[in-house]
């Protein structure tokens, strides 16, 4: 079948690693359909140069010798597999060969998601997990043919594509989620349980967004995707999806979740690891420790070093030998599961296992295995005082218990061709080169917010378990503020704004862009809809929606994170409207100081999430953030030394004997309150009725002398146009927002 291949020779002594080069690979690559040529569709780059000879794996910097990668195979120009030839006696399915091999397939340079050896008698070709799909034996080549074609030429086209035009649905019309939508996170098993990780959107908020803004079989777009909540429920809701982020730990958390698997067998094999283990460890705990080293040292971590400021310089210090020896044996007994995805899934709860078995397990009340990790609770590598012993087979049972009762909830929607509809990929959001140019219909995206949270860095404990590479180009290209690079506030911005541009380009026109974000220094928040609109974006609004956590980083700052979030729509519109500044007619830091007044009184007592809630949506609605993000010490002064902070209710309050201090004219407050009023409606392409005016401005007017209906009427009639038969606009120009 294959011309030119000749294995009779493949057992002389002569017939080195060359001679498998030219005798077996490349003719399996010419019948395969490669070519040398540089124009063809399929491509082979022999010898690759890499010009950098480190490749960077977590905070460990690895030397790569030879730098000349055998085979870059390329299809339309992108590379996608790196080929390795051996010699007939060197060992292609485990050890140094593989490692080298993986190395090439991680470097900056290459970066592909697969890699290959060939010795001869076996063709093996492996993940960037390190995970061998196939070990195809060359003298049965023939009947693995199509197997190996799977691997070796891609689909004809990049993997996320956008579908074929249909009839133009209208979706600008649809009306905006409310704020505060319920939180029922507990009943969602396939977000609450299964894995922990830093962040997490509330799963119905996610699925409403989703249900208001697309369709199903719509595509839908998370690029700062984090542990999948968006991608889920866009499959629970019937839609395509993609999601997108740097952190390996991301990917393998999503995949193992949504991969089919028959829950017998998920059972069956949760059952024969709850019985080998403990045979297995009694076995282990026999040993001496270099004999233990010996059976287990393959599933050991990697010791790579941690981040400034944590308690303990690598990873194993993170561990007890007891913790250590363990896991691995638990990772073994896991890994020996026949069925890939059953051993993907399981994965999952080995993971979500570490989380716990580690001295950096801090107990909760709760429960009794209650509690969470340092770089989880705390953000930090941070050792508890009086370390926990939780028992390792127990925990993961009771991680495996999440897992299945996840699958079991999705079980009328995960199977081969939903998960086809799915791509979860290892990338950059500010390199979105897989999806096609408006080719998706809604984008819902949680981003990084500053300096809150060093994703790649905290994540390092998983990733070194679980053998996923988190390379140099990661660390670099992770859109947050401090880290191993120790990034700056305009580094970090440039990355959102880059972010921003892929997002732009690919989603559909007359679509919409949900952005969530939770930062309190109005300088991003100005950063995003500035340049959101620079790049073509129209601002559609913003709603609040509170999460209902606390945070250790809100409990230790508490002035300076938010425990909600806001989440910012925005229209990808032909002629965007465009913010412009409204003359208020008065000196601006009276209305500033009015309008906290203002919230004070709304609120009987406001917190400073709901000073910023509400300051930071009217500074955008009336393009006043440009002066907030200048002048925040001011603001923060403002508050804190003009009103008196309770720590119990953590509300500000008049102080005692001490009246409102403005004295704005009332009809100036009032036209204040109704332009913001009109403008949020302008932008929901909605026009209040003079109920629903005086029923939201009022609760921003009792910090003075309350106006009468009549005044509300008379400055309305100054300030607004009549809209149909009840509505209202504002004045003059229609298109002023």
């Amino acid at each position: 079948m294959i011309p030119n291949l000749d294995l009779s020779r493949i057992n002389e002594a002569d017939f080195k690693e060359d001679s498998v080069r030219e005798a077996i690979i490349m003719p399996i690559l010419l019948a395969l359909g490669y070519s040398d040529s540089s124009d063809a569709e399929f491509m082979i780059q022999r010898s690759v140069k890499l010009l950098d000879p480190w490749v960077k794996t977590g905070s460990r910097a690895i030397e790569i010798a030879p730098v000349f990668p055998d085979y870059l195979l390329r299809h339309q120009g992108r590379g996608f597999l790196i080929l390795e030839a051996k010699s007939p006696w060197v060992n292609i399915h485990e050890g140094e060969p593989i490692h080298q091999a993986f190395f090439y397939a991680i470097h900056p340079e290459i970066r592909v998601n697969h890699f290959a050896l060939c010795n001869g008698h076996h063709l093996t070709i492996f993940n960037i997990y390190r995970e061998m799909l196939e070990s195809i034996p060359l003298a049965e080549i023939d009947q693995h043919w199509q197997r190996l074609q799977d691997y070796f030429k891609p689909p004809a086209k990049a993997p996320v594509v956008s579908q074929p035009p249909t009839r133009e649905k209208n979706y600008l019309d649809r009306e905006q989620p409310r704020a505060n939508l319920p939180d029922h996170k507990q009943r969602l098993k396939r977000h609450y349980g299964v894995h922990p990780y830093f962040t997490r959107q509330v799963g119905m908020v996610v699925s409403e967004y989703i249900r208001r803004f697309s369709d199903p079989d719509d595509l839908i777009l998370d690029s700062f995707g984090g542990s999948g909540i968006t991608v889920v429920e866009a499959m629970m809701l019937g839609r395509r999806a993609i999601q997108i982020d740097l952190n390996p730990l991301c990917k393998l958390i999503v995949e193992g979740l949504t991969l089919p698997v028959e829950i017998q067998d998920l059972l069956q094999e949760i059952e024969r690891i709850a019985k080998s283990y403990p045979k297995q460890l009694e076995k282990i705990l026999k040993l001496n420790d270099s004999q233990v080293d010996q059976e287990l040292s393959k599933f050991y971590p990697a010791d790579l070093d941690l981040p400034k400021g944590s308690d303990v310089p690598t990873v194993r210090g993170l561990f007890s030998r007891q913790q250590i020896v363990e896991l691995a044996l638990l990772k073994k007994i896991i890994l020996a599961s026949k069925k890939k995805a059953t051993r993907k899934s399981l994965m999952v709860s080995f993971s979500s296992t570490v989380n716990k078995i580690n001295l950096t397990f801090h107990r909760g009340t709760k429960t009794p295995n209650g509690g969470d990790s340092g770089p989880m609770r705390y953000y930090r590598y941070r050792i508890a005082k009086t370390p926990t012993q939780l028992d390792t087979l127990k925990t993961f049972l009771s991680k495996a218990d999440r897992l299945v009762k996840a699958k079991l909830e999705m079980q009328g929607k995960i199977n081969d061709q939903t998960i086809d509809r799915l791509h979860i990929i290892q990338g950059d959001a500010t390199r979105l080169t897989m999806i096609d140019t408006e080719s998706v219909d809604y984008i819902y995206t949680d981003p990084p917010y500053g300096k809150k949270i060093p994703y790649l860095d905290l994540s390092i404990m998983w990733n070194s378990w679980l053998d996923l590479p988190v390379t140099a180009d990661d660390l670099a290209r992770e859109a947050i503020e401090g880290g191993t690079h120790f990034k700056q506030k305009e580094e970090y911005g440039d990355l959102i704004i880059e972010s921003l541009k892929e997002m732009f380009r690919v989603l559909k026109w007359n679509r919409w862009m949900s952005f969530v974000f939770q930062h309190q220094d109005p300088y991003f928040w100005y950063l995003i809809v500035n340049n959101a609109e620079k790049i073509g974006f129209e601002y559609a609004g913003m709603v609040r929606q509170d999460n209902g956590q606390t945070s250790y980083k809100k409990r230790q700052n508490p002035f300076r994170v938010l425990s909600g979030q806001m989440i910012i729509n925005f229209k990808k519109v032909q002629n965007p409207l465009v913010r412009q500044t409204v003359d208020l007619g008065t000196d601006f830091k009276p209305l500033l100081l009015n309008h906290i007044e203002s919230i004070i009184a709304k609120y009987q007592g406001a917190t400073m999430e709901e000073f910023y809630a509400d300051l930071i949506t009217v500074g955008t609605e009336f393009g006043y953030l440009d002066w907030l993000h200048r002048n925040e010490g001011e603001l923060l002064d403002i508050i804190n030394q003009g009103y008196e902070f309770d720590p119990k209710t953590e509300k500000y309050n008049l102080k005692p004997n001490q009246g409102f201090k403005t004295h704005i004219p009332t009809e100036e407050r009032v036209g204040y309150f109704i332009r913001n009023c009109l403008m949020k409606h302008q932008r929901q392409n909605s026009y209040p009725s003079l109920e629903t005016i005086v029923s939201e401005v009022m609760p921003y007017l009792k910090n003075g002398t309350t106006p009468t209906d009549q005044t509300i009427i008379r400055v309305l009639g100054q300030v607004a146009d009549r809209y149909g038969r009840d509505g209202w606009q504002i004045k003059g120009n229609n298109r002023l927002i």
